[in-house]
């Protein structure tokens, strides 16, 4: 473990699955990290338990904490450059995977802006992009559908979208542009914190050429949540799977992969609960799309394993369609829903 990693570890430990960020948590991170060089956040961790280092001296030094990390003696005191700023919003969007349990892809963000001297004290919009562009390369296969891709997905996770737009671009459809792990329910997040975020896009907007590689410009990211609200707001909203959309239509799609199969009624209500929620998120973010295009809510799965009976009236009458990805099959079409 290199040192920056050591509070992303502290945070997802403090807060994943139960509690919240607090500003003393926060702060902690931030004591950690601002002092020290390039080459100290990068080194290697010397102690078998450094979480307990920072559990146990939560109002030390930052040089206590580099030297018990990184092994110095009690005789030696390491040295921290003077710093010329702090890493608040930039490190935030880390910090805020963390929290989320995405542990993966805090440390390569966190890990990308060290390495590109992001000591800066206001907000680096731009290096944002340009790691969001390196990690979330559009895909470079042969297809009229043009996907933003999201770095912390699993191998299975993309397998399945691959297949499902694939599949797609053999059918009538008029879909240009799918984006995955979508940020849903930013309006009530920011709520909860009673804070104001215009969060609204057309989808002429959505689907606009920007950037120095005419592509569109997509739906809200959670980098740029962090960036306009700081690292709470996303920590409250949720990910959609995938949204697929073009200039009449938008699916908002939930992604259920063979180890998640269908195989009870219990799952029915779950997933099904969960596509609503998405779906219903997605119409507050995003009234104009709502207003203007037929958005349906999707719950795609590889492994459906009960009858389609079973589902089917539930899906219909609260107007989600349902897709057996392995069939190729709508066993609720998006017609029907509408």
């Amino acid at each position: 473990m290199k040192v920056f990693e050591v509070p992303l570890h502290l945070l997802y430990e403090r807060t994943n699955g139960s509690q919240t960020l607090t500003s003393d948590d926060l702060a902690l991170a931030h004591h950690i990290l601002t002092p020290l060089s390039k080459d100290q956040l990068l080194s290697d961790v010397d102690i078998d338990n450094p979480l307990e280092v920072l559990r146990d001296n939560p109002a030390e030094q930052p040089q206590f904490y580099l030297g018990q990390l990184c092994g110095y003696g009690e005789n030696e005191s390491p040295s921290l450059d003077t710093p010329s700023a702090q890493l608040p919003l930039n490190c935030d969007v880390a910090f805020t995977q963390a929290v989320d349990g995405r542990l993966g892809q805090a440390r390569e963000l966190l890990e990308y802006l060290i390495q590109r001297d992001a000591e800066v004290d206001s907000l680096d919009t731009e290096l944002i992009e340009r790691y969001e562009q390196s990690q979330s390369e559009f895909t470079s296969e042969e297809r009229d559908i043009t996907v933003r891709a999201a770095s912390g997905t699993t191998a299975e996770e993309d397998a399945l979208a691959g297949r499902l737009l694939r599949w797609l671009e053999t059918q009538e459809n008029d879909f240009v542009f799918a984006q995955q792990e979508v940020p849903v329910g930013i309006q009530r997040s920011a709520a909860t914190l009673d804070r104001e975020i215009t969060t609204d896009r057309t989808i002429s907007e959505v689907l606009k050429p920007s950037g120095r590689r005419n592509l569109p410009k997509g739906f809200w990211t959670e980098a740029e949540i962090a960036q306009s609200l700081g690292s709470a707001t996303p920590s409250g909203a949720a990910r959609v799977d995938l949204v697929i959309a073009g200039p009449k239509t938008v699916y908002v799609t939930e992604l259920k992969t063979e180890s998640q199969p269908i195989r009870s009624v219990p799952d029915v209500y779950q997933y099904l609960g969960q596509t609503i929620f998405y779906g219903d998120c997605f119409i507050e973010d995003y009234p104009s799309i709502a207003a203007e295009q037929r958005l349906i809510p999707v719950l795609a799965a590889e492994s459906i394993r009960i009858e389609d009976e079973i589902m089917k009236p539930s899906f219909e009458k609260h107007g989600v369609a349902l897709l057996d990805v392995s069939k190729e099959k709508w066993v609720v079409h998006p017609h029907d829903v509408v």
